[in-house]
Parts: structure tokens; sequence; C-alpha cells
């Protein structure tokens, strides 16, 4: 049996004992009349219910393994609460090492260590929680620190014992399958040497064929040595052919390509000339960019500058009706003045001539506001056609700095196409170099593939002759064989 088929013998049996604790711990519940019988029934069936539908959904897998472990050990602190407040409360921690046992069954190390992870943890919060549920009496950390040493030293020895069945079964998986595969083995070589003998007696029936059909295919074959020969001859004469026109276009592309190069230092230093023009028409490009960006910012403070004298003409008009308001009733104040200086009478007369005055002075102010309005008019006229002319020099600004933006990135466009044609003019440099090396290199192979032709064409003799000296062999030694 493997270790995986233990398991999944193990999982259906140990699923039926987690819901067997899972009705007793019910049972103690209700029968003790505990208050929380019904929360400790819910969790019983809720670790049961869980545990059921990870095996069904993981099988055999670790997550089952762990869950059920745990599950077990979550149903020892569930008799541990059915005990509260009895005296066996104690003795019922017992319950924890036979619940660890049987969890040993998956030899599975890691959910034993799960599983005694539960419990310290367990006896650790329900100890400073709830301890009536742990202990008898009050909180103890020296038990608790007792029991968890007690339950690491069996998890220790239950993981030693496991993780060595887990290996036994793996070896002996190992073994099993060695085994298989030396009987494997052995079927296969003794289907070799049957297949070996089966050819040895097919292979004799044949040599004897052989020897009486060989004649006739020795025949063939000088026939097709012949024709061979010959082909191979008419073959090297093309081949001779060939490699001396090949040998004088070798030497005329060698021509080109030379002239091809002479040239080629020439388009390079005509392409570095345009591309250092063109770098010169980039810079002065960038310097007319600057100026016209300071003379937008002049301009920009100029139309500040117009919108503040703008505001303070208004400003200056605001003043010119307020001295018109006031000549305004300085003047009715001086005709009241003079209507009461006329009926004072005699009394009033100087009174009156201070009002004439008044009012004289009042007239004055008058004409004085509206001169300072029609300048003031004149002003505002002039000072919004500079602020128009102003805005039309902002805007005239901005156009040219536009179309230098355009002309700097169309002259670095042609700077990068001028360069890209400075290399395609040094790659064709390159090239023709390399074209001609290839070309003197093409007309030797040329010479040494019509030397070649020459020799296939005496080789072809000599393979006509062997092959008519091979006939005469044969013969000789099927004459032999056949008399043996």
């Amino acid at each position: 049996m493997t270790l995986t088929a233990l398991r999944a013998w193990v999982a259906p049996r140990l699923l039926a004992f987690v819901w067997l604790n899972a009705l007793l711990v019910m049972g103690l519940a209700f029968g003790r009349g505990l208050d929380h019988a019904w929360t400790i029934s819910a969790v019983a069936v809720a670790l049961a219910a869980v545990a059921s539908l990870i095996a069904q959904a993981q099988g055999p897998r670790f997550a089952t393994r762990a869950f059920t472990s745990v599950a077990l050990c979550g149903f020892g602190a569930l008799y541990l609460a059915c005990a509260e407040g009895s005296g066996v409360i104690l003795d019922v921690h017992m319950t924890f090492f036979a619940l660890l046992s049987i969890a040993a069954a998956w030899c599975c190390w890691r959910s034993l260590m799960a599983a005694a992870l539960f419990i310290v943890l367990h006896h650790f919060v329900l100890n400073e929680l709830y301890p009536s549920v742990v202990f008898p009496a009050a909180s103890s950390m020296s038990r608790v620190l007792l029991h968890g040493g007690i339950v690491a030293v069996q998890v220790a020895g239950l993981c030693l014992l496991t993780d060595r069945l887990a290996k036994a079964f793996k070896a002996s998986k190992a073994a099993l399958s060695e085994a298989e595969a030396a009987r494997a083995r052995a079927d296969h070589l003794a289907r070799d040497h049957q297949a070996i003998a089966e050819r040895e007696s097919r292979a004799h029936q044949t040599i004897v064929e052989l020897a009486r059909s060989f004649p006739a295919t020795i025949a063939e074959l000088r026939a097709a040595f012949d024709a061979a020969a010959r082909e191979m001859h008419d073959t090297s004469q093309q081949l001779a052919a060939m490699s001396s026109e090949a040998s004088e276009l070798a030497g005329k592309v060698e021509q080109c390509a030379a002239a091809t190069a002479e040239g080629a230092p020439m388009v390079q230093m005509a392409t570095q000339e345009l591309t250092s023009a063109i770098g010169g028409i980039a810079e002065r490009m960038s310097d007319t960019a600057i100026l016209t960006c300071e003379g937008r910012d002049k301009a920009s403070e100029a139309d500040r500058q117009a919108d503040e004298l703008a505001r303070s003409i208004e400003r200056i008009a605001s003043f010119v009706d307020i001295i018109r308001n006031v000549a305004n009733q300085t003047n009715l104040l001086a005709l009241n003045a003079t209507i009461e200086a006329a009926r004072a009478g005699e009394a009033g007369r100087g009174f009156a001539v201070v009002a004439g005055e008044v009012k004289m002075l009042s007239a004055q102010t008058a004409s004085a506001a509206v001169a300072i309005e029609s300048q003031v008019a004149e002003v505002i006229a002039i000072s919004k056609r500079a602020v128009d002319g102003v805005r039309f020099f902002s805007t005239a600004l901005d156009s040219i700095d536009e179309s230098a933006m355009e002309i700097a990135a169309s002259v670095e466009e042609q700077h990068a196409a001028i360069q890209e044609i400075a290399n395609a003019v040094s790659f064709i440099s390159d090239g023709a170099e390399r074209m001609k090396e290839f070309s003197a290199k093409a007309a030797t192979a040329a010479e040494r593939t019509r030397h070649n032709a020459f020799t296939t064409g005496s080789a072809a003799s000599t393979v006509q002759a062997a092959a008519a000296r091979l006939n005469d062999d044969v013969e000789k030694f099927l004459e032999r064989l056949v008399g043996t």
C-alpha cells in the first residue's frame, strides 16, 4: 500500500470519527444541562461540517489533513467546556493526547504541528479570558506551560514516527517501481533476443536470395555508374565555362565597387558641410526664439502697465465728476447767498459781493472740470490705442514665436534626415569596400571551381574504370560463392 492509498483509506473513517465526536459533545452538553449547550453543539456541528466539505473538495490533501487534525483538537476543547465546574476537568485534558494520536493516522507531521499549535493557543488564550473552561481553579500560567511542554513532547514523537512512516511508504513505492521496471526490462530483453533470432534467420534467407539476384543488380549498377560518369564529365565542362564567366563578372563588380568607394568620401564631405550649415541655422533660430520670448514678456508688462494707466485715468475721471458736483453745489450755494443778500438789502451788500465771487469761482471750477474731462477722454482714447497696439504687438510676437518653433522643428528634421543620409553614404562606402573584397574572393573561388571541374572530369573517368574492375571482381566472387 502506498502513502496516498493509506490516506485515502483513512479519510472517510476519520471523518466518521469527527461526526461521532460531534454527537458525543452534543450529548454531554445537553445531558449536563449547560446554559451554553446550544453554542457548544453549533460549534461541534460546524467543525464536522467544514471538515466534510473540505474533504469532499480536496480529498486527502494537506488542507483536509490539517483541518481534520485541528477539528479533533477542537472537540477536545469542547469536551473541556462540557466539563466546566466538574471535578474531572483536569482528567478531560487527556482527550487532547488521545485525539492527537488518532490524527497521526494521516502520517502527516505538518497537520500534527497545526493541531499542537491550536492546543497551545487554546490553553493560553482561555487561561487569560475564561480560565474555568481550562482549569478547575483560577488561571495558572505554569499549568499552561506544563501542558504545552507535554503536548510538544508527544507531537515531537508523533512527528518523528509519521515522518519515518511516510518515508518508508515512499521507499516501498520506489522499490515496487524499480521491481516493475526490472520485470519490464527482462520482458523487453526476452523479446529482443527472440527478435534477433528471427532477424538472423531472415538475414540468412535474404543473403541466399541476394546471391541469386546479385549479378543482375551489378549489371544495373555498372550501367548507372557509366551514366553517372558521363554526366559528371559533362557537368565538369559546364562548370569550367561557368567559372570563367563568373571570374569576368567578379572583375567588373570589383571595378564598380572601386568607383563607388572613391565617390563616397565626396558625398560624405558634402553632407557634413550641409549638416554644419543647418546646425548654424538651428542656433540662430534658437536665438530668435529667445528674443521673441523676451519681447513677449516686455509686451505683457507694457499691457499690464497700460491697464494700470487706464484704471488711474478712470479714477481721475471719477475725481472730475466729484469736482463738477462740488462746483454745482457751490454755484447753488452762491445763488442762495445772492438771494439772501438781496433780501437783506443794504446790510447784505458785502455778502452779495462775496457770493458773486464764489459763484464766479464755481463757474471757473465747472469750466476747468469740463476741460479736464475732455483731456481725460483724450487720454483714455490714446491709452486704449496704446493698449490695442501693445496687444497687437504681443500677438505678432506669439505668431513669430510659433513660426520660429516650426522652423526650428523643420530644421531639426532636416538635420536628422541629413544625418541619416550621411550614415547611408558611410554604409554604402563600407559596402563598396566589402563588395570589392567579396569580388576578389569570388574570382578566386571561380578559379578554384574551374580547377575542381577539371579534377571532377578526371575523377569521372577513374570512377568508370573502377566500376568495370568492380564488375569483374563481383563476377569472380559470385562464381566462388556459388561454387562453395
